[in-house]
């Protein structure tokens, strides 16, 4: 009886052991697969995948056009990633967009996520690309970008806002006034944008929703 009993012991030990190894190798074929062992980066390039519009405020403003932004996830086998391919357009010219980034999510220690931007060469060749994203495994490399470094954000998980929210560590953005920066907020439906000052006065605010692509 006392060595049957000791044998199921080892036997549910054994188990037990083996669970937290197959844990364990779990999360390092998850770190793996986004590029690091912390999921604050993965996570913020998850949500940022997909299809946004701004239609609902363009419906109640004449003066705003409506905006598609496009977010597809690139490059998967490269570990320093994730990245993102992104393109914004009107929806009236689709075909033409007049931003398009890759981005490379990092993950900075303590829950905060850097967002790299970088300019892609001759980026109306890869217009409409977030369609077909595995074309990039053979079209581009990451050693073709440039760095952008004025666009470079940090993001923190922020319980009141609901999401990751984070300030442009430069103030030389796309279409910002001189001495402005931009404001994100991430959640699992919207993008937030704020362009304006550093004090947060004067801001000018775009929303974009998450939509479905037919």
């Amino acid at each position: 009886m006392r060595a049957t009993n000791l044998q199921s012991r080892r036997g549910t030990g054994g188990v037990r052991c083996a669970a937290r190894l197959w844990l364990a190798g779990l999360a390092l074929f998850a770190g793996g697969v986004f590029g690091c062992a912390d999921p604050a980066a993965p996570k913020v390039a998850l949500l940022l995948r997909g299809s946004f519009t701004n239609r609902s405020e363009a419906e109640g403003d004449d003066t705003r056009p409506e905006i598609e932004l496009h977010a597809a996830r690139i490059w998967e086998g490269d570990l320093s990633g994730p990245w993102l391919y992104a393109e914004q357009s009107e929806v009236t010219a689709a075909e033409m967009p007049f931003r398009q980034r890759v981005y490379r999510f990092e993950s900075l220690g303590g829950g905060s996520v850097r967002r790299h931007a970088y300019l892609l060469p001759s980026p109306h060749t890869f217009a409409g690309w977030w369609r077909t994203p595995g074309r990039f495994d053979d079209g581009l490399s990451p050693t073709d970008l440039d760095l952008v470094d004025d666009e470079a954000i940090t993001l923190d998980y922020s319980p009141r806002a609901g999401g990751w929210v984070g300030l442009t560590l430069g103030e030389g953005a796309e279409g910002l006034d001189a001495g402005s920066r931009r404001r994100l907020i991430v959640t699992s439906d919207e993008l937030v944008v704020f362009d304006g000052g550093v004090s947060g006065a004067d801001e000018e605010r775009f929303e974009l929703t998450r939509r479905d692509i037919d």
